[in-house]
């Protein structure tokens, strides 16, 4: 498995914005902050497999949009945010190759 914590405790209590760990992926996440829908669009260099999850502050994983092998290319996926509290959110892209995470703040 994959060790969100160590990553997501770093990222959150810093004002970096992202950690990438996986040169030759992406992750964009518009807007951000976010009101009520989240548009995420990943890019992936190569076939792989990968988890595309969206976690609260505390490390608790909120969804999942993705979980398994996909070819290389251009992915979009989106979130209606309404339900979730105001915060700061963590979305990860975790591969085999590597990851990226970014924050993401949701305020209504």
């Amino acid at each position: 498995g994959h060790t969100i914590y160590k990553y997501s405790d770093d990222l959150m209590t810093s004002t970096r914005q992202e950690v990438v760990k996986a040169p030759n992926y992406g992750l964009k996440i518009y807007p951000n902050p976010v009101d009520d829908r989240l548009e995420v669009n990943y890019t992936l260099g190569n076939h792989t497999h990968l988890n595309l999850s969206l976690y609260d502050h505390t490390g608790r994983l909120v969804h999942t949009f993705y979980d398994g092998w996909q070819q290389e290319g251009e992915f979009n996926a989106e979130l209606e945010t309404t339900p979730l509290s105001p915060g700061f959110y963590l979305m990860a892209l975790l591969t085999r190759e590597g990851d990226i995470m970014k924050k993401v703040l949701i305020q209504h």
